[in-house]
């Protein structure tokens, strides 16, 4: 009785081929589900001045970009905007908020039905009539609900 012995060949670097291809299908498919689980975010709730409800946002990692107090004006909005201003020419809003290191601002938009973080910063030197003075150049104050 004779017993014959199965093996798979190695390439060079001492992979099977078809690991190979199964990770490369792995990440195919992690890959395509990227857009999806970004989309899937979790949503941080924002307090509106004035016991006029909540709104909740979708934080954007583009924030960080060459602000890295953007976390800080974070928390500053979710513990409530002290003030709410909408931009002049398009439906953008600017909660205006205090944190540690003076006053912030945290841009947010509708796309595509939710609520998005565009930017959060703190402008000039932070105190509160240079934060008015920069929004006044684009903004005034809103009052209403949010659209």
């Amino acid at each position: 009785m004779t017993t014959t012995i199965a093996s798979s060949k190695k390439t060079r670097g001492g992979k099977s081929p078809l690991l190979l291809v199964a990770i490369v299908l792995v990440l195919a498919v992690l890959a395509a589900m990227l857009p999806t689980l970004l989309q899937q975010q979790p949503t941080h709730s924002i307090p509106l001045p004035g016991g006029r409800g909540n709104v909740s946002v979708h934080y954007n990692p583009h924030a960080f970009q060459g602000h890295p107090e953007a976390p800080l004006v974070r928390l500053g909005c979710e513990s409530g905007p002290e003030m709410i201003f909408k931009h002049r020419g398009e439906d953008k809003f600017a909660f205006l908020c205090f944190i540690e290191k003076g006053w912030g601002i945290m841009i947010v938009q509708k796309i595509k039905g939710v609520w998005e973080e565009i930017n959060s910063f703190i402008p000039k030197d932070g105190t509160k009539e240079a934060v008015r003075r920069y929004l006044d150049g684009f903004a005034t104050p809103f009052k209403g609900l949010l659209p």
